[in-house]
């Protein structure tokens, strides 16, 4: 239940935030792009392939391990779960962009009717 709700939690901000920032600002859009592709790449991939990248980077031998010269953190237990969790629930964001377009939108129209 713990796992769950701290994945939600996580999931939903970063999905906000991301959607947020692609729809409602003014952000170079070279930057929105690759937002955009940063989102998307996760998706393509097998879901095995979350676990091995986790384990590859983080984990004993991992490379960003050996590149700091410690642990970071413990991957093998809560922390490894909840990244893998957050990294493979992405598609929030597609959800709120949707959302967000379409509020915007609406939002835009009723200023406009009202000057």
């Amino acid at each position: 239940m713990k796992m769950s709700i701290i994945t939600a939690v996580i999931t939903t901000i970063s999905a906000f935030t991301l959607a947020y920032s692609i729809i409602c600002t003014r952000i170079y859009q070279p930057i929105k792009s690759v937002i955009k592709m940063g989102i998307l790449i996760p998706m393509l991939f097998p879901t095995i392939t979350y676990g091995f990248a986790i384990m590859y980077s983080f984990g004993k031998q991992g490379l960003i391990t050996k590149l700091v010269g410690r642990d970071l953190f413990e991957i093998y237990g809560f922390n490894g779960l909840l990244i893998g969790y957050v990294i493979y629930t992405n598609l929030k964001h597609k959800l709120l962009k949707g959302r967000l377009y379409l509020f915007q939108k609406k939002l835009i129209a009723k200023l406009q009717m009202k000057w």
